[in-house]
């Protein structure tokens, strides 16, 4: 399950309540979460993309930020079919 955030304030602290409530959900619904990533995005409103405490995030997720989650899915695709 992943979660994107701009964690103005607080970093990903900001993201990982709304990823453990959707997990409690799913798990609910018999799903099993097989792991949490957090990934930063960019806000609509560019003062916040640009002033936050993690620097200049617009244009995130980038080419890199989507490759860490393709590599991340591969490794737990492996897991699950081995």
């Amino acid at each position: 399950m992943y979660c994107t955030y701009g964690g103005v304030h607080t970093g990903v602290n900001e993201a990982i309540p709304a990823v453990k409530f959707m997990g409690q959900l799913y798990d609910h619904l018999g799903y099993s979460i097989l792991g949490e990533w957090y990934i930063i995005g960019e806000y609509e409103d560019q003062d916040n993309s640009v002033r936050g405490r993690l620097g200049d995030i617009r244009g995130r997720p980038n080419v890199d930020d989507l490759k860490e989650v393709e590599e991340k899915v591969k490794g737990i695709l492996k897991t699950v079919s081995a």
